[in-house]
């Protein structure tokens, strides 16, 4: 009478474990790279309302321009003054997809010109929209 397990029996168990291991760490990968694409959007948002604020404050025109091939944004003042410049994480992608290529606001606080802006996350395309008025974005998938 033998108590052990037979070597079948035991890659058998290897090879359910390593499927299952090999799932869970795709699944991660997938939610790590929208919580990232979510906290660049959150920033994202802030650095809008403080360009929309600034034009309102300074009376001037502001706006964020994409640069380096869209790794990297950059806040203006009146097209000449450098507020701030943010790089993009490396695993999202700024697309000249959308209508929009750089979100300025007016010395009032209102949008120059409402659009989408387009962000490649992966294999997904992220879209930001702008809509007309005092500035309001929202994210759409």
């Amino acid at each position: 009478m033998n108590k052990g397990f037979t070597f079948i029996e035991v890659l058998i168990v290897l090879l359910i474990v390593t499927v299952i291991t090999s799932v869970t760490i795709a699944g991660y990968s997938n939610i790590q790279r929208e919580q990232s694409f979510l906290s660049f959007y959150q920033q994202l948002e802030k650095d809008v309302m403080t360009i929309q604020l600034q034009a309102i404050t300074t009376n001037q025109t502001t706006e964020i321009v994409f640069t380096n091939n869209g790794t990297r944004y950059v806040a203006r003042q009146s097209f000449t003054k450098t507020l701030f410049t943010r790089d993009i994480p490396s695993e999202i992608v700024y697309r000249n997809e959308g209508t929009l290529t750089s979100v300025s606001f007016n010395p009032n606080g209102t949008i120059v010109k409402f659009g989408t802006l387009v962000f490649e996350n992966g294999q997904k395309k992220e879209y930001v929209k702008f809509y007309i008025g005092k500035g309001r974005m929202e994210l759409a998938e």
